[in-house]
């Protein structure tokens, strides 16, 4: 059965509640019909859903006992008159009636519903659908086509029945309320009308199409050209010339709508086609050929930025197998903070956050999007200037300060003062340019009080003189 109409169970919007012999509300056909539905010289305009598995034109219908065709005053199409009872408790969404319109289609189903008096154990399952045809031929001309998907009972309890055991068993066909025009399905009112189910007139189990043309019902495959046939050949098999709808079927290349219009059964792109033309890469030309797209045609879209757009190759029908972008493309998202991000093997991946760090301790550093950077300075915070010790860095901040004042600014032979005095220190073997002249550099001696400045080399004259005079004394003896 058709789906994906909505509603809970996919058969639409529209729902009869649990009840016995119940009806919709009048349902209206237009703006979905606009030329209404010619039906045996009347045009309607409305319908009525009815519980007991048909709908009716003029007036609902709650006769649960189905009558032999043709029913005085009572049009009606359908597909399995019989006792239904939806009453009974039911897995959800089953043993209820649905329908839905839309435009040029309306589709009622019964989805397994039992039968009388509020029985569940045995249930059928039956679909109407109807389709508007009067672009393709007169006004009001339609389409109706009954399906069948699970029968197994044929009647209620009433008139001594029991789910097809006594009582009148279903009808199914369509009555113009005339006395005159109606058309039975096989096996109507009788147990071989569980029989429709694995029946067709159209080659397809549990399918049963039909054609109203100007108002009659139209059988294609019965050997007579009827009205709105364009032939007849006793059959519904395609490809013979005359289609399953009775139409002369299409050669190669010419305009279509549909497979059914196909001799060859394949309608692709708007042309009879030699083939379905499956490939995301391949067309019907005007020939009816299935044929290669240019290369260069986009077949398949990219579904992220580490995505490749793939490209048919004017050679093959299907598209290039899916593939990512090559490393190193950028993917950017809209944060600054969190660095430039790149493809790697298909997936985006986040370079190195930004560097906020302005190198001074007393600032509260990070990074906001969309702003970016921020250096908000701390309250209170004191901290040594960052001062260059004669034109060279200072080697970042000397613990905030350097012993209370920045450094002289001296260098000892350009070798930077790492932040400190040369408090009697040695002096790192080079010697104070400028303040130590007459010194040569790795003499050994030490600087002592201060930069430049010691009495160390005067004592040290006064004992080599002592020293020299002892010896020559010693030597004049």
């Amino acid at each position: 059965m058709i789906t994906g109409l909505g509603g809970p169970a996919g058969f639409g919007m529209g729902v009869l509640p649990p009840d016995d012999d119940g009806s919709s509300a009048s349902i209206p056909l237009a703006p979905e019909f606009p030329s209404g539905l010619e039906f045996f010289g009347t045009r309607y305009t409305d319908l009525f859903v009815n519980n007991n598995g048909n709908v009716s034109f003029d007036l609902p219908l709650s006769a649960f006992t189905p009558m032999p065709f043709p029913v005085a005053a009572q049009p009606m199409i359908a597909p399995w008159w019989g006792d239904v009872d939806t009453r009974a408790p039911a897995p959800v969404d089953e043993n209820r009636v649905y329908f839905h319109i839309e435009p040029g289609r309306f589709v009622a189903t019964w989805f397994r519903v039992g039968y009388f008096d509020t029985h569940a154990d045995l249930v059928n399952s039956v679909q109407l659908i109807l389709t508007d045809e009067s672009a393709a031929g007169a006004a009001g001309d339609f389409d109706v086509e009954f399906r069948y998907a699970h029968l197994e009972w044929t009647t209620g309890d009433a008139s001594d029945g029991m789910g097809g055991l006594g009582g009148t068993p279903a009808q199914a066909g369509f009555d113009a309320g005339n006395l005159t025009d109606f058309f039975s399905l096989p096996g109507s009112l009788t147990a071989a009308v569980l029989d429709l189910e694995r029946m067709s007139n159209v080659g397809m189990p549990g399918v049963w199409r039909f054609q109203i043309r100007s108002g009659a019902v139209t059988e294609c495959g019965n050997a007579r050209i009827e009205a709105g046939e364009a032939c007849d050949d006793g059959n519904t098999m395609p490809g013979d010339g005359c289609s399953p709808r009775c139409e002369i079927e299409l050669a190669l290349g010419e305009p279509c709508f549909d497979d059914f219009e196909c001799r060859s059964m394949f309608c692709t792109d708007g042309v009879c086609c030699n083939r379905a033309c499956v490939g995301d890469c391949e067309f019907c030309a005007s020939d009816g050929s299935c044929t290669p797209e240019s290369a260069g045609v986009l077949c398949r879209d990219s579904f992220d930025l580490c995505d490749a757009f793939e490209f048919c190759d004017g050679v093959g029908g299907m598209c290039p197998p899916d593939g990512p972008e090559p490393d190193g493309t950028p993917c950017p998202d809209e944060s600054i903070c969190n660095g430039d991000e790149v493809c790697m093997a298909g997936s985006c991946t986040s370079g190195p956050l930004l560097d906020c760090d302005d190198f001074n301790p007393c600032t509260s550093d990070g990074c906001l999007d969309p702003s970016g950077c921020f250096n908000d300075v701390i309250p209170g915070c004191d901290f040594d200037a960052g001062l260059p010790d004669a034109g060279l860095p200072d080697a970042g901040f000397d613990a905030g300060f350097d012993a209370g004042a920045v450094d002289a600014g001296a260098i000892d032979a350009a070798v930077p003062d790492a932040g400190a005095t040369d408090a009697g220190g040695m002096d790192a073997g080079a010697m104070d340019a400028a303040l130590d002249p007459g010194t040569p550099h790795g003499s050994g001696i030490t600087c002592a009080a201060s930069p430049g400045r010691s009495g160390a080399p005067i004592l040290g004259g006064l004992v080599l003189a002592l020293m020299f005079t002892l010896r020559r004394r010693s030597r004049d003896r």
